[in-house]
């Protein structure tokens, strides 16, 4: 169990009383029970409910951490204005219209339960994040040398090898993974080796719909961070535009515990409390005072992508006509790879495509291109 007892008899008290007599009247969070190294809230994100850290949560400032019970014991999310219920596909759950959603309760074991026999639970080894595209299946549409450059090096967890198309490939690149199940990817992260201006990220429940989730045609840093926050059983990275490309290692973070329903006498036996939750009040006011710094996403994404567009056109300069230009490409490649090497050793952490980290890199990539044409120039 995670952190003080106290704390969880207090918030246990809470949970007890005030959604015994007054449910409807407040929001709060979910904190589950269940084994972890930090507090895991229940949240709501793109369509699907899931365990995270509530830190993390917080964080995005959104309110989809944020829960109350409607008047006819829905629970209702305090971003989406959606309800949490069984999604009628085996034992998961989905976000619906709260005019059609099963009513919860909160039981006296700190169990949530839904539909009389059912209660909130969850499924994996353990609370926490993992790389689920460690040793997955893999294919590329090309390589370079199916021995020492096959698209299995992209997933093997070691950065000393790395995928390569062959070069001078005609037409676009694709390196897809096979999860093998579907699950809720937070995260991507391509460390590249030859990296790719233009490439998108698409996803597929199945292998064989396909939707686009990201895409661009001004990568210029040596680390991909990508938020994904979809269900997905594969995912695909098509290339284009570049002679050769690289991937050192691809990763893809998913929750180590999916949001379940469960039998609520076997959900009980479970060994690290996983079926527990407990209610923390929270003042409703909160969900809007982060209103501005949100309305100020757009306008950083904008920013990144000016600078990215500026920056790819500085480094592929035709410069050939000014004296001291002829080493320029390699002098800056020397430089960009010296610098993605020690950036990408300090982004493990990011966790979006606005982490410090991240655009930390991006600004040092800016400095390292503009030094070298300007001492081209010279």
């Amino acid at each position: 169990m995670f952190s003080s007892r106290g704390v969880i008899a207090a918030i246990a008290s809470f949970s007890l009383s005030c959604h015994a007599t007054n449910a409807s009247a407040s929001t709060f969070m979910l904190v589950g029970g269940a084994t972890s190294a930090e507090e895991m809230c229940l949240s709501e994100t793109a369509g699907s409910v899931r365990l995270g850290a509530c830190s993390s949560a917080v964080a995005a400032a959104d309110g989809r951490e944020l829960w109350s019970f409607l008047s006819g014991g829905q629970l209702m999310n305090a971003a989406s204005k959606q309800c949490a219920g069984p999604s009628g596909v085996g034992s998961s759950l989905a976000m619906s219209d709260c005019g059609s959603a099963s009513p919860w309760k909160m039981l006296p074991n700190g169990q949530v339960q839904v539909g009389g026999s059912k209660c909130l639970s969850q499924t994996g080894g353990g609370a926490g994040a993992e790389n689920v595209a460690m040793h997955a299946a893999v294919a590329a549409t090309s390589s370079a040398n199916a021995a020492s450059h096959s698209a299995a090096a992209a997933v093997d967890g070691d950065d000393a090898t790395f995928w390569a198309s062959s070069p001078g490939e005609a037409g676009a690149v694709s390196l897809t993974l096979d999860l093998g199940e579907s699950r809720s990817l937070d995260l991507m992260k391509i460390s590249w080796e030859f990296p790719a201006q233009s490439f998108a990220v698409s996803a597929s429940l199945d292998g064989q719909t396909w939707k686009e989730v990201f895409s661009t045609s001004v990568n210029v840093v040596g680390v991909s961070h990508i938020p994904l926050n979809i269900a997905a059983k594969s995912v695909r990275v098509e290339m284009t535009g570049k002679p050769v490309y690289g991937i050192k290692s691809i990763a893809l973070i998913a929750p180590g515990l999916e949001a379940a329903l469960d039998d609520c006498a076997a959900a009980a036996s479970s060994k690290d409390a996983r079926d527990k939750y407990f209610a923390v009040s929270v003042n409703h006011a909160e969900i809007t005072a982060s209103a501005a710094l949100r309305a100020e996403l757009p306008a950083l994404a904008a920013a990144k992508a000016s600078l990215s567009t500026a920056l790819s056109a500085v480094a592929g300069a035709e410069l050939s006509s000014c004296p001291g230009t002829s080493t320029l490409a390699a002098s800056h490649n020397r430089r960009l790879a010296l610098r993605q090497r020690v950036a990408a050793s300090r982004v493990e952490g990011a966790d979006s495509g606005f982490g410090e980290a991240d655009v930390k890199m991006l600004l040092a990539t800016a400095r390292s291109t503009i030094v070298g044409v300007r001492a081209a120039l010279s």
